[in-house]
């Protein structure tokens, strides 16, 4: 065989070999910019959470003056003269409207309670009297049985 015989073939064999290649890469896009993944099947779902609310209470428009307040102050602790030396103590803080009586013993702390509209001269009440729980009367029992004139309610506890 001549020496020149034998070339022709390997030429053409690597020349197959290199197009192959080359062609296989571009068909396949090895080391392009974009990839191509399978499919997957993923929940992308997002719940977003309810809208925060503020329940805002009407606010009185202004605190009215101690003298027109009409408090009433109930003894729940069973001590006699409770109700009336608080009365007293109420009356030198300016307080002129207040009546005096009796509740059911509590083993609770003193309270104040307002009526509608009433809020504003209960928590300077409560302020005055150094009392920490303020609440409306409306859902408690005290709605029937206190005063109906009373705007506030002071409930003495033993506590």
């Amino acid at each position: 065989m001549n020496s020149s015989n034998w070339i022709r073939p390997v030429i053409l064999a690597v020349s197959c070999l290199i197009i192959g290649f080359v062609g296989g890469w571009s068909l396949s896009n090895v080391g392009g910019d974009s990839v191509s993944l399978p499919e997957a099947n993923v929940d992308v779902t997002v719940q977003r959470p309810a809208p925060a609310t503020t329940t805002v209470a009407p606010v009185d428009a202004q605190v009215p003056g101690r003298d027109v307040v009409v408090v009433q102050v109930l003894n729940g602790t069973g001590r006699a003269g409770l109700a009336a030396g608080t009365a007293a103590q109420l009356k030198g803080l300016g307080y002129a409207k207040v009546s005096t009586g009796n509740t059911s013993s509590l083993s609770g702390p003193t309270v104040v309670y307002f009526r509608e509209g009433a809020r504003a001269a209960a928590e300077r009440l409560a302020a005055d009297m150094k009392v920490a729980t303020v609440s409306a009367i409306a859902a408690t029992p005290l709605a029937s049985s206190a005063s109906g004139s009373a705007q506030v309610v002071l409930v003495l506890g033993p506590s």
